[in-house]
C-alpha cells in the first residue's frame, strides 16, 4: 500500500467512526496530505478519493468553503476516472453542503446531476431511494 494510500486510509477511518465530528481537523490534515502524495504521483483515482475524503472532513470541521472546493474537484476527476457510485456520494455530500452555505440553486442542481446519474445506472425508483429526498421542495 503507498503513502497515499494509507493517508487516505486514515483519514476514512475517522470519518467513518464515531469520533468524526471531534477528530474532523486530524482527517483533513491526513487527506490533505494524500491529495498531496497523489498529485505527486499522478494518481487521478486515488487524488479524487482524497479529494472527496478532504472534501468531508471539512464539512464536519465547518469549512465548508474549502469543502466544497474539494468536492468539484473530485467530481472532475471521478468522472475521468469512471467512479459512477462515489460521484453520486460526492454529490449528495456537496449539496448538502452547498445548502448550508445559502447556495440553494446550486445545490438543487447538484443533487438533480445525482438522481440523473443514479436513473442511468439503477432506473429511476431505486435510484431514488439511495440519494437524500430533494430539499427544494421544503425550501419554499
Amino acid at each position: 500500500m503507498s503513502d497515499g494510500q494509507q493517508l487516505w486510509m486514515q483519514a476514512a477511518r475517522i470519518l467513518n467512526s464515531d469520533e468524526a465530528e471531534s477528530r474532523a481537523a486530524e482527517a483533513q490534515r491526513l487527506s490533505e496530505q494524500a491529495v498531496e502524495v497523489f498529485r505527486q504521483h499522478n494518481d487521478t483515482v486515488g487524488l479524487a478519493r482524497a479529494l472527496a475524503t478532504a472534501s468531508m472532513a471539512c464539512s464536519y470541521s465547518g469549512d465548508l468553503s474549502v469543502g466544497i472546493s474539494y468536492g468539484y474537484e473530485a467530481l472532475e476527476l471521478q468522472q475521468k476516472a469512471g467512479l459512477s457510485v462515489e460521484s453520486v456520494m460526492l454529490r449528495d455530500s456537496l449539496a448538502r453542503d452547498l445548502r448550508k452555505v445559502g447556495r440553494h440553486q446550486e445545490a438543487k442542481e447538484v443533487l438533480a446531476q445525482a438522481h440523473s446519474q443514479l436513473d442511468g445506472m439503477m432506473g429511476r425508483t431505486a435510484a431514488r431511494r439511495m440519494v437524500s429526498k430533494p430539499w427544494w421542495r421544503f425550501w419554499g
